[in-house]
């Protein structure tokens, strides 16, 4: 049985979002199996985070390969590529299980991520506050000569930090625009990157994914962007499209979307009644 712990506008936007993606990769808008399937998994992320919170013990497999890696490449300066596929959250705990704190700039950030990071002794940075790129630059520079990750989102929606455009990349068959702060600080700061996902099993298990990729390069934000995509086709229903902001700066998005809200709205309004 599915609780609904989310708020109904986060059901809307992951109908909508998952929407625009199905018609415009596949030409045509999911059923109401598939929207189903993607809400079991969307409940299974938020569960997750709630047990965490809880105290209770996530079962992670992929965790002693993460540990490799990281060994691997101690004594480098390192960036992890996050992504919104699976849990956001569960990369960050996981990075803590194998002793790594991180730091993260945000615009805007959920009050589990706050919550999770705050239970990892992770450092949030405000974008608010730490304004343009090269100040932001020198603090996350800073962080890795004390030892702490910079984590940043790949699909980041905003020309963030101030001062630095957005460039338009392809992604899920939509012409969206993206960050390009993780580039550029990682080519500046002379960095290697380590792509860093995860899938949510059924039993509640986390699977852990990643993928060292080497130095950073300056354009190298349509490399990640294809990279998360590819693994975004194999498994749908693990991405959190309830977080999938970028693809409305693609107005056809919003466009290919709106066209079967009512269709969404009904089968959000199913949902949340056959909960209670």
């Amino acid at each position: 049985m599915i609780s609904m712990r989310r708020e109904p506008s986060e059901l809307l936007a992951l109908g909508v979002a998952y929407t625009a993606f199905t018609k415009a990769v596949l030409a045509a808008p999911p059923d109401r199996d598939c929207l189903n399937e993607l809400l079991q998994t969307f409940e299974r992320r938020s569960a997750v985070t709630h047990r965490f919170l809880k105290g209770c013990e996530i079962a992670f497999d992929g965790l002693y390969e993460l540990q490799v890696t990281l060994r691997s490449l101690a004594g480098k300066r390192l960036i992890v590529a996050a992504s919104d596929l699976g849990s956001l959250q569960m990369s960050a705990v996981a990075l803590a299980r194998c002793g790594r704190r991180i730091v993260t700039p945000y615009w805007g950030i959920s009050e589990r991520f706050t919550k999770v990071a705050r239970e990892t002794h992770s450092v949030l940075l405000n974008l608010a506050e730490h304004g343009p790129a090269r100040p932001l630059a020198r603090v996350l520079t800073n962080a890795q000569h004390d030892g702490l990750l910079p984590f940043l989102l790949i699909e980041a929606p905003r020309a963030a930090p101030l001062g630095l455009d957005a460039r338009r990349c392809a992604f899920l068959g939509f012409s969206v625009r993206c960050s390009r702060f993780l580039c550029w600080f990682g080519a500046r700061s002379g960095s290697d990157v380590l792509l860093l996902w995860n899938t949510i099993e059924t039993d509640g298990r986390v699977t852990l994914h990643h993928r060292a990729l080497g130095h950073v390069a300056l354009e190298m934000t349509p490399v990640l962007l294809a990279a998360i995509e590819a693994e975004i086709l194999l498994e749908p229903a693990q991405y959190a499209w309830e977080c999938a902001a970028t693809l409305f700066s693609d107005p056809m998005a919003a466009r290919l979307a709106l066209a079967e809200l009512p269709r969404i709205v009904d089968w959000r309004e199913r949902a949340l009644v056959s909960q209670g």
